[in-house]
């Protein structure tokens, strides 16, 4: 059975191998003729030229789809001979496509074709040529360049050059014409004759304009060839401007010229050869030395392109004069070159002295006194011998001095200080005077007290004003210093002088000590100051404010017999002298609310500011903090009156000026006020008066503390209680 079934596998293969034989052998028999499609071109005839065009074809035969290679080959002569385009190509899917073909040149007789190589099953096969045209090319619209470049000016030439791009590899041929406009391009005239094109590069004529303007413009007319289309270029601009003249030097008569002596200046300018007669007007200028340019008069029309003006030195020295031409429409504006005129000097008519300026008391400095004529000419020939005078203070020592090409030097020794000081001179009763000038105070050696008055009192403030003196007695205004002050009896307060102002200072005292003949010492470095003698006398004792009564405390309410209890007497401290003037000022406490506090002194509102109140629990105080600010040196005192509501905690005020204790400070109290009372020397302080200490009164405020420690173990108590008997609620296994 398995023999069996083996044979009849055997004859299944056998037959199968057979029959696929037998239809092989019929197909081939059947198959031979392919057909290849005329070339399809991209893109499609006509193309221009300098561009590029590819071949598609495909090959069709029955039964399959043909495979092998595909040859292109194009034409130039209609197809009577053929040319191998690019490489071979092989079929792809029965298609193929070429290579690039450029066409070198402009014709409608390209033609290009596919020939097909054949394979196994079908035979080898040239298809139909398709037909390519070629046109013209536009070359590339040029832009004329123009030579020289514009501007140029009137009665100028230039020349205009073109090249006239193709494709590569194809130079245009041809002719250009060059044309002109004088309208912007509105129209266009020829320039010159028509040139032919050299390697694709042509120059025209020489162009002339012929006025002034900037409408011109120049282009290139291409007339194209059996390549290329013709192409009108783009125009270049040009500009002509006015036309540059030499401006001559102008002539002076007479030359040389003495000072106030009337000289003519004159001048012709002409025009470019063949052209126009300059017309327009001239401006004349004349400087002085090395000063600088000045016009003489207005300017004045050209006549016959000549003009002329006057004018009259009115100083002696070098002159030099030149012509600025202001142009006209053919012509641009010109500054001609100048010509040197020597004007000569006059007689002496009075001195001239060189600015003093500000000088020092007892410092020497230069004067220079020049002569000069009635032009205020300096006269170098003049020789004479003055002497110097001044109108205030004295000179040391007598000043006599010559002159010297009608300059005279000197110096001087001033020792007055003054703003009104004059120097003067006299010669040969001309006469001559400086400016108005100030000589200043030399540098300080002393110090000058105002006289004091007597009797003055301890404790009580006097004004003194102090003098900065130099070594001539003169105030030193430059002086602002701050000098130190002692006092033969007791202490003085401040110790320093306010600072100075212009050589002068002014400050109120207090001396602590009587005594009949009492002095100042006013002190910086090594200069130093006495006052005269004055009497200080001791103050009298103040009288005491009325002692307020304290409200008695009231006794437990259980008490059946209650016994009033004593009222202490507060002591008042004295107020400083003079008696304060009263003010009231705001507080701001740490709740938000404010708090009125009156002050009383020389201390005013407006010289408090940040002034605020607040309470420490962790210190169980309070602080009242403000900032002070008065005149530098200066000393003040205040008594202030607090309320006893705003004083949350603490008793027993203690004044702080700058976290320091206040040298000079006190206080009273009564049932509803604190009165505190400090002094200080002025500039800009921070102050805080602290009160320190329990109240009996606030013993209230740690309730919410106990009950706080018996709520909170209670919350905690509940939280275990809770927690346990979930706990005995879950199972075992939980």
């Amino acid at each position: 059975m398995k023999k069996l079934q083996l044979l009849l596998v055997t004859f299944l293969i056998s037959l199968s191998i057979c029959l696929c034989l037998l239809a092989s052998s019929q197909a081939v028999k059947a198959a031979g003729a392919s057909t290849v499609s005329v070339p399809t071109l991209s893109p499609i005839s006509p193309i221009t030229l300098g561009g590029s065009v590819t071949a598609s074809v495909i090959v069709g035969g029955i039964g399959s789809t043909p495979t092998g290679t595909i040859t292109f080959q194009y034409s130039t002569d209609s197809g009577s001979t053929w040319t191998q385009l690019g490489t071979i190509k092989t079929l792809s899917s029965g298609s193929a496509t070429s290579d690039s073909y450029t066409p070198a040149a402009v014709g409608s007789n390209y033609r290009i074709r596919a020939v097909y190589s054949g394979d196994s099953k079908f035979a080898g096969a040239t298809g139909n040529g398709a037909s390519l045209t070629v046109n013209k090319a536009n070359p590339i619209a040029p832009t004329s360049t123009l030579n020289p470049a514009s501007p140029i000016s009137l009665g100028g030439s230039l020349t205009s050059a073109v090249t006239i791009s193709g494709v590569s590899g194809v130079t245009p041929t041809g002719t250009v014409t060059f044309q002109y406009s004088t309208n912007s391009g509105s129209t266009w005239t020829q320039l010159g004759t028509i040139k032919t094109l050299s390697s694709g590069s042509a120059t025209s004529d020489s162009y002339t304009p012929a006025a002034v303007g900037s409408n011109y413009r120049i282009r290139a007319v291409y007339s194209g060839d059996s390549n290329y289309n013709t192409v009108t270029g783009n125009s270049a601009s040009l500009t002509v401007d006015k036309a540059n003249l030499t401006v001559p030097a102008p002539s002076v008569s007479p030359n040389p010229v003495s000072v106030n002596n009337t000289v003519t200046v004159s001048v012709t300018i002409s025009g470019v050869s063949g052209g126009a007669t300059p017309t327009g007007t001239a401006t004349f200028q004349v400087k002085i030395g090395t000063g600088s340019w000045i016009s003489i008069g207005s300017a004045v029309p050209l006549s016959s392109g000549s003009v002329s003006t006057t004018y009259v030195p009115s100083t002696v020295g070098s002159y030099q004069f030149q012509v600025v031409y202001s142009g006209d429409s053919n012509y641009g504006g010109a500054t001609g070159s100048a010509i040197s005129v020597t004007v000569n000097f006059a007689s002496l008519d009075h001195f001239v002295f060189s600015s003093v300026g500000t000088q020092v008391a007892g410092t020497s400095f230069s004067v220079t006194i020049t002569a000069k004529d009635a032009s205020n000419n300096t006269l170098t020939n003049y020789v004479g011998t003055n002497t110097l005078n001044v109108s205030i203070g004295t000179i040391s020592p007598s000043v006599t001095g010559v002159f010297l090409s009608g300059v005279w030097v000197g110096s001087v020794t001033l020792t007055g200080a003054d703003s009104g000081v004059t120097l003067f001179t006299t010669g040969s009763g001309m006469s001559g005077a400086s400016s108005i000038f100030t000589v200043n105070s030399g540098t300080l050696s002393s110090f000058t007290f105002a006289v004091i008055g007597s009797p003055q009192t301890t404790g009580s403030v006097f004004s003194i004003t102090i003098m900065a003196k130099d070594i001539y007695g003169n105030n030193v205004t430059g002086y602002i210093g701050s000098p130190s002050l002692t006092v033969s009896a007791g202490s003085i307060s401040p110790g320093a002088m306010n600072a100075f102002v212009s050589g002068v200072g002014s400050s109120s005292v207090m001396v602590s000590a009587a005594g009949s003949d009492v002095r100042i010492t006013v002190t910086e470095g090594v200069c130093i100051g006495v006052s005269n003698l004055f009497t200080v006398t001791n103050a009298l004792s103040p009288t005491p404010e009325p002692t307020p009564l304290l409200t008695p405390t009231p006794t437990s309410k259980s008490t059946s017999n209650p016994k009033p209890t004593s009222t202490p007497r507060a002591t008042q401290t004295p107020l400083p002298s003079p008696p304060p003037l009263e003010s009231t000022v705001k507080a701001k406490t740490d709740n938000g609310t404010t708090v009125d506090l009156t002050i009383r002194g020389n201390v005013t509102s407006v010289q408090m500011s940040n002034i605020t109140i607040a309470t420490i629990q962790s210190t169980i105080s309070t602080t009242l903090s403000f900032t002070l600010a008065g005149e530098s040196g200066t000393t003040g005192f205040s008594n202030m009156t607090i309320p006893k509501t705003a004083i949350l905690y603490g008793v027993k005020p203690v004044v702080f000026i700058e976290e320091q204790q206040a040298i000079n400070q006190g206080y009273t109290q009564d049932s509803e006020n604190f009165y505190v009372w400090y002094t200080t020397q002025f500039s800009t302080h921070q102050v805080k008066i602290q009160f320190a200490g329990p109240l009996a009164s606030q013993a209230g405020s740690f309730e919410p503390v106990f009950a706080i420690s018996l709520i909170v173990p209670e919350i905690v108590l509940i939280y275990i209680v809770i927690a346990v008997k979930r706990l005995r609620r879950r199972p075992e296994d939980t």
